[in-house]
This record gives structure tokens, C-alpha cells and sequence, in this order.
């Protein structure tokens, strides 16, 4: 009586497959289940001190540190967390006792392992009031795990954030998102006097097309500065805001 009407069905479907069969499913189960005969694992998953399912409606914050060493070896226990997270959001529309947003900041992004649940979430999170930041150091932390089609749920973000740049890759992607501008370009020639014929000078105007930042230029970009891309707006180059030097903020945090 303990089990769910679920787990009774995949154990007897189980149970009714032939031998080959069952070997390749209980080979799968044990590498997945193995890491919560960790008594540290199993001590740390036993239990929560969290609802999902009041995060739209208490203020509260949750944070997960896994150690640098661990990231691979714990990364399915990230990935049921997101899949949990997501799942629970997504049950059903913000209600009237649900005034607050979800913000899923996600730092070191590029080291978790593959989240198909919330690569597929970005397109449909908004409308549950749940939004994602994702920080990343370069971009091909992101193709890496998720290869060049599918990063580009992540990459067709509302709003995209770069600060000085070192990789050129991503300096290109940054320039051709920025897109580009008309300069007009003046040139002048000369033509020296021979004998009765009087020397002469023309210039000429054309207007031609650049980048609105070329990548050298990205990469150049002071460490003071910042490039914010938003939907439907003209590229912003911005003075970064540093909290701990600005009053209003230090206000808000009760920094003296």
C-alpha cells in the first residue's frame, strides 16, 4: 500500500519483459539510483525545508551550492531539482494568492549538466510569472552541453547582458546581434598640373555600412562598461552599476 498506483505498473511492466530486456532497464536504474547510496546524498534528499508550491505566495529565497569537484557526479539530483521546479510552476496559472515572481538565477550555468526541462521551460516560463538569469563566462559553455541548435533557446533570450569580452567567437556573435550603421565616408583626389593643364581636386561622398561595434571594438570595451541588448530596442552601451558604490541600492540592501 506504501507504493503509487505508478510505480506498480512500471514494476510489473518490469516483471512481464524478457530477460535482455530487464537487464538494460535495471542497468539504467542502478546508475541513476546509485548515487543516493551516498548516506551524505540520501541525508541531504530526505527531506525540505521548502515548499514548491509556495514560492509565488511567501517571500523566500533558495540557493544550491554543489562543490566543483561534485558537479558531474550530482548533476542528476540538479537536474530533478529544475524538473521538479518547473513541473510545479507550470501546474497551473498564478492565482490571487500568488502575488510574488520567481527569479531562477543560475550562476556557473555552463558547468551544470543538460536540463532538457528548462531549456524547453524558457519559451513558457514568463507566462507563470518565473523568469530565468543565466550567467555564463563565455558562450561555448552553453554549445558544449547543448550543442549549436538547441543553445539557441537560451541564446534568443528578451534580454542579453556582455561585459568585456575575451573570447572573439563571442565578440562576433555580439556584433552581428547589435547589427549595424550608415557612415558616410568622404575620399579626395589630386591631380598635379602638367605643363598648361592646371592641377585639380576632387572629393567624393559615399555612405556605406558598418558594424555598430565592430568585434575589436567589443573587446576593447572597458571593464567599467557594459552592452545590454533588449527586444525591439536600439543596443544600450552602459556605465555598469556597482552596488556596494551606490547610495540608493546600499539603501535598499541596509548596507551602511
Amino acid at each position: 500500500e506504501e507504493f503509487s498506483k505508478s510505480l506498480k505498473q512500471n514494476a510489473f511492466a518490469l516483471l512481464g519483459a524478457d530477460e535482455k530486456t530487464q537487464k538494460n532497464i535495471l542497468k539504467d536504474f542502478h546508475a541513476r539510483m546509485g548515487l543516493f547510496n551516498d548516506p551524505l546524498v540520501g541525508y541531504a534528499t530526505r527531506g525540505n525545508d521548502f515548499d514548491f508550491r509556495e514560492l509565488r505566495k511567501k517571500k523566500m529565497s533558495i540557493y544550491i551550492q554543489i562543490p566543483d569537484g561534485d558537479k558531474e557526479r550530482l548533476s542528476p539530483i540538479l537536474t530533478l531539482f529544475w524538473a521538479q521546479l518547473i513541473h510545479v510552476i507550470s501546474s497551473h496559472e498564478p492565482q490571487a494568492d500568488e502575488p510574488y515572481g520567481v527569479l531562477a538565477l543560475m550562476d556557473e550555468f555552463g558547468n551544470m549538466a543538460r536540463i532538457n526541462k528548462l531549456k524547453e521551460g524558457l519559451s513558457f516560463l514568463r507566462s507563470y510569472r518565473m523568469r530565468c538569469l543565466i550567467i555564463v563566462q563565455y558562450l561555448a559553455q552553453i554549445y558544449s552541453v547543448y550543442g549549436r541548435y538547441d543553445a539557441k533557446g537560451f541564446l534568443n533570450s528578451k534580454v542579453k547582458v556582455a561585459f568585456a569580452l575575451n573570447d572573439r567567437e563571442d565578440a562576433k556573435f555580439f556584433s552581428e546581434v547589435m547589427g549595424t550603421q550608415t557612415v558616410k565616408v568622404s575620399s579626395s583626389s589630386v591631380n598635379t598640373s602638367h605643363g598648361d593643364h592646371p592641377g585639380s581636386r576632387s572629393e567624393n561622398i559615399n555612405f556605406q555600412s558598418r558594424p555598430l561595434m565592430t568585434p575589436d571594438e567589443i573587446m576593447q570595451l572597458s571593464d567599467k562598461k557594459a552592452i545590454i541588448l533588449m527586444e525591439a530596442r536600439n543596443p544600450i552601451k552602459a556605465d555598469k552599476c556597482y552596488w556596494f558604490k551606490d547610495p540608493h541600492y546600499r539603501y535598499l540592501l541596509k548596507v551602511n
